[in-house]
Order: structure tokens, then sequence, then C-alpha cells
């Protein structure tokens, strides 16, 4: 996989990526993979260009470890992390974003992103091997 330290989207499209994102339920809702701005959330403040273009989309992170240390922080993320395999060419954009520790984000449709889920474990349950 190649992504620069700047954010720069994925350049090699050739490579499966896996994601992990915390969702309320399961199995997962296209809602689970819908974004604050799809959702009708109001920001609390104003947001620069940068933050409306994270908000079109959905936190994710590289490892369950990290998506699990995220929700424990914040439960309302949800109590279940999905493992999602995006397959090479997938029309879903990713971009390595902010400052926590594997974040991503992910741009596409909510029932594209819903698919390529593989895997749903319970955020306090320990990853399988």
């Amino acid at each position: 996989m190649s992504t620069s330290a700047t954010g720069d989207e994925e350049k090699d499209s050739r490579v499966r990526r896996v994601f992990f994102h915390m969702v309320a339920t399961d199995p997962p809702t296209i809602d689970d993979f819908c974004s604050n701005q799809q959702k009708g959330r109001t920001p609390r403040q104003p947001l620069t260009t940068e933050q409306q273009e994270l908000r079109s989309g959905i936190s994710a992170y590289e490892s369950w470890a990290q998506a699990r240390r995220k929700a424990g922080a914040f439960p309302w993320l949800g109590d279940y992390i999905a493992e999602l395999h995006i397959p090479p060419d997938s029309e879903i954009r990713t971009r390595r974003t902010t400052n926590s520790c594997g974040h991503w984000t992910l741009w596409g449709d909510p029932a594209m992103l819903l698919a390529c889920v593989v895997s749903v474990t319970l955020m306090r349950a320990q990853r399988p091997t």
C-alpha cells in the first residue's frame, strides 16, 4: 500500500484495504455507514473546509485494537467493530486523516461500504484469531 505521510489518497488500487469501523448493531445496517452529513447532523460550530470534507465520510481505523480504544473512549460510537475489506478498484475513497493513531476516512455509498463487511465483533470481546 502506498500512501504518503501527508494524507494523500491511497495510490495502489491493486491492494485490498482492510479497515475497522465502529457500528451500533450486529449485523450492522446501512445507517452505520452513513456520514454525519448524510444523517443530517448539524455541526456544533462552523467547520473548516477540511472538517466539512471529513464530515462527509466515515471514520475507520487500521487495526481492530485502535478501533476498540476509540470506541472505549467514546461509547456512543457503537458496541461493535466491523471489519471491512475494500476490494481493489473499488469506488470507495480512503485517506489517512486526523492526528488520531491509525485513523482513516472512507467515502462511499453506505450500501457499498456495508457490502464490504466481512465480520463484526463485540467491542469488549477479544478479537478472533
